[in-house]
């Protein structure tokens, strides 16, 4: 790429990227960015006024400068594991349940029918948890 200068991280004697673990990368302003969701790209707007990344393990994978005239530049690409990923503020990584429950009926499949029947299942315990409690505790008075 025309203007691009790229900077090496490699680590010496292993030659191993760095790694980044149990931490956080912000970046306000971000002119343009991608990000991808368990291998899906994510469909997000390509600038960000706040970009916020709570990571478990990455590993930056490349690190770009440039000088142009119209300003300096970094490009930062990270490969890992994230516990959030938070643009302008939205949360971009969903948990299992949203996930499965934004699915349309038939999407959900096998999948819908064991957490409908863990939920049955569940309340029905918690509803003979409480009469027997509730009873022992009448009989007590």
């Amino acid at each position: 790429m025309a203007g691009w200068t790229p900077i090496s991280l490699q680590g010496e004697p292993s030659g191993r990227h760095p790694v980044i673990a149990n931490g956080r990368l912000k970046a306000e302003k971000v002119s343009s960015l991608t990000v991808s969701v368990n291998g899906e790209a994510a469909e997000i707007e390509t600038t960000a006024d706040n970009l916020q990344m709570d990571i478990v393990k990455a590993t930056v994978t490349k690190l770009l400068l440039s000088e142009g005239a119209s300003g300096n530049y970094i490009a930062v690409e990270v490969s890992g594991v994230a516990r959030s990923i938070r643009h302008n503020n939205k949360e971009l990584v969903e948990s299992e349940i949203t996930r499965l429950l934004s699915k349309p009926t038939y999407k959900g499949g096998l999948t819908g029918l064991l957490l409908f029947s863990l939920v049955s299942a569940a309340s029905i315990f918690l509803k003979r948890a409480f009469e027997v409690l509730s009873e022992a505790w009448l009989t007590k008075r």
